[in-house]
């Protein structure tokens, strides 16, 4: 007795390993500096830079900050001095791309992930629970 291919169950088309593939694979190079992209990639996600570049770090998609070269930008007009005190000013700034793996898995997979994660816990808390009222704990 064989079993033909089509008895099997078929995913989604947004949950189908090349989709899902695709969306992680673009997902980390964008996290990537352009010279280190694939080139089928570079020029998709070159376009993409300007729509996440300010969720990825503080700096705009061509590296310039807001402020002028000594930092004086955030100053209003008429302060004689930067305030070394103010934590606006001193503020580090995160690099535009750092090509991290686990941030580009999290904003992937972020509602599945935390999601099931939550739903675990709360089966365990609750046989967890049936067990100690069952032996009386």
């Amino acid at each position: 007795m064989t079993r033909s291919i089509t008895d099997l169950w078929e995913l989604d088309d947004h949950r189908r390993a090349e989709v899902v593939t695709d969306r992680l694979e673009s997902n980390f190079y964008v996290r990537c500096p352009p010279e280190r992209r694939p080139a089928r990639l570079r020029l998709r996600l070159s376009n993409n830079d300007k729509d996440t570049a300010g969720a990825i770090g503080t700096s705009d998609a061509t590296g310039d900050d807001d402020n002028d070269e000594k930092g004086l930008g955030a100053l209003e007009a008429g302060a004689a001095s930067p305030d070394p005190d103010n934590k606006r000013n001193n503020k580090k700034t995160k690099p535009q791309y750092d090509s991290s793996l686990p941030l580009a898995l999290q904003r992937t997979f972020f509602f599945p992930f935390w999601l099931s994660g939550i739903l675990y816990a709360i089966g365990g808390m609750s046989t967890l629970h049936s067990l100690c009222a069952r032996h009386g704990v």
